[in-house]
């Protein structure tokens, strides 16, 4: 860890430890208000007809480099055939199985429910974001959508 701080020093703006592991929840709330996605994409740099293959890409890139660093490290990888399974106590039954001091101990690749967004033509006339929440004239005629479903990747 050491040698990742100090690489990456003028990046890092404070470091958090923790006996056992350290546990994030959160939200991207952001992202789910109007024009938030629109934001994130602009920021990106990301055209709205390059949205699939940017969602696409990076989900494939997160997940060749979990199972890289499982590979890496020797550590299980899992495929659950359910969200409903345990994720807490399954990861800690295979950590008796596969013991490890310290770093990853699995990898789990699982179908989530989650909120996933993609956009659609508008058939409306073209208007202003603040009227109608579409994109900005510059983009077309066109608007981002979030949904509810399962993801299949």
């Amino acid at each position: 860890m050491d040698k990742f701080i100090s690489r990456f020093a003028d990046r890092i703006m404070g470091v958090l430890s923790g006996f056992d592991r350290l546990v994030f929840r959160g939200h991207l709330l952001p992202l789910m208000r109007d024009g938030g996605m629109y934001t994130f994409l602009t920021y990106a740099g990301v055209r709205l007809l390059d949205f699939k293959g940017f969602v696409t890409r990076t989900s494939d890139a997160i997940k060749q480099a979990a199972m890289a660093e499982a590979g890496a490290a020797g550590r299980p990888v899992r495929y659950l055939e359910s969200s409903r399974t345990s994720k807490e106590d399954l990861a800690r039954a295979l950590l008796d199985e596969h013991p490890v001091d310290e770093g990853l101990v699995c990898v789990f690749k699982t179908v989530e429910p989650c909120m996933s967004f993609e956009y659609h033509r508008s058939r409306r006339a073209l208007c202003c974001p603040r009227c109608h929440r579409q994109e900005p004239p510059r983009q077309g005629r066109m608007k981002i959508v979030a949904t509810r479903e399962e993801s299949r990747r």
